[in-house]
């Protein structure tokens, strides 16, 4: 099974910036995203390519992913996403 990577990370780019993740400037002319620069995306999530494809996403938007362990205690955390 072939999968097109780039074309899933635009798709969860848009639902990321659809979800509020701070625009600021536009991406490139043509599209119809704005870049978030220096925002971080936590990921809190097993390994699977909807995880991939949101870092692929957070980067497309100029944001930082920030993978986050799962296995972590809810005070742990609590702590990081302070």
């Amino acid at each position: 099974m072939e999968v097109d990577v780039a074309r899933l990370a635009r798709g969860e780019a848009q639902h990321l910036a659809a979800a509020g993740l701070a625009p600021r400037q536009r991406l490139a002319p043509a599209e119809n995203v704005e870049t978030c620069a220096g925002d971080v995306v936590g990921l809190l999530s097993y390994n699977s390519t909807e995880f991939l494809t949101t870092i692929f996403a957070a980067n497309h938007l100029g944001a930082v992913a920030m993978p986050i362990n799962w296995r972590l205690a809810a005070a742990e955390l609590a702590f990081i996403l302070e």
